[in-house]
């Protein structure tokens, strides 16, 4: 009985690979994001050492910190826009109704797909552009 208790505390032992901690500043020409999202998910062909993807929300300032850090290594970058606060109008049935104004951020993404995260602190800058659109 001993050995099993000791078995899956030794399994339970660790959490996945290390992490470092990843913050910086999200920027749309030089100006700060206001909201949305960054995702992180590391990029490797070996399947053992796959990680989960991490998420960071975007302040209001445009600066973002990933909690509990990300795996070093390269990392696909992708952008969420904030979701619309918008609420319609009253409208009063008289000429077209009122259209949700359109979500500056939306089609954007990072200039850079792909980040490469180093085993210590990060500090990074992401640039988003208009995402090409495909015919």
């Amino acid at each position: 009985m001993l050995m099993v208790a000791t078995v899956a505390i030794v399994g339970c032992g660790g959490s996945g690979p290390a992490r470092t901690p990843v913050a910086g500043k999200v920027t749309l020409n030089g100006q700060p994001v206001k909201g949305g999202s960054l995702t992180f998910a590391p990029v490797t062909s070996d399947p053992n050492a796959a990680s989960a993807p991490v998420i960071a929300k975007i302040k209001d300032d445009g600066t973002f910190e990933v909690t509990g850090g990300a795996v070093a290594g390269k990392q696909k970058l992708m952008f969420e826009p904030p979701p619309s606060n918008w609420q319609a109008p009253v409208w009063d049935g008289t000429g077209s109704p009122p259209k949700e104004p359109p979500n500056p951020y939306a089609g954007l993404k990072p200039k850079a797909t792909e980040v490469e995260i180093a085993a210590t602190a990060n500090n990074l800058t992401i640039e988003l552009e208009k995402a090409p659109v495909i015919p």
